[in-house]
């Protein structure tokens, strides 16, 4: 089978699929690979093990904002900031939010939970 994460982060294990990269969601996750300080008789797969907000249909150009911070404004004081993940979606890139600041109430909600990304109109990626 195929094994998705370690101690308190393992996720599960997935013995139908044929291959790592059946088992790993390639519209979302990197393709799948072991890590430098993995030995090789490790069964994990850890590089999609990470929990994140993301926006699915932005490309690179509008997930790095317009300005120097990763900021775009999408509203008239609302500025989303996130950043572009290269290696993610089988490595044609993935745009993660991190949240969004109101310009009105100095207020900054961040994006780490499923509830406050799916507030926002995102998808939440459990990693």
């Amino acid at each position: 089978g195929w094994y998705l994460g370690e101690g308190e982060h393992l996720k599960c294990r997935r013995d139908q699929f044929p291959n790592e990269t059946a088992c790993l969601d390639q519209r979302v996750c990197p393709i799948p690979a072991r890590t430098d300080w993995q030995g090789q008789n490790d069964p994990y797969i850890y590089n999609c093990a990470e929990s994140m907000c993301i926006n699915m249909t932005a490309d690179e150009t509008f997930c790095m904002g317009d300005d120097m911070y990763g900021g775009r404004k999408i509203s008239s004081r609302i500025t989303l900031y996130s950043g572009w993940r290269p290696q993610w979606r089988a490595g044609n890139g993935l745009c993660q939010i991190y949240g969004t600041w109101d310009d009105s109430t100095w207020d900054w909600v961040d994006a780490s939970s499923k509830a406050r990304c799916e507030a926002m109109g995102a998808m939440w990626w459990e990693g």
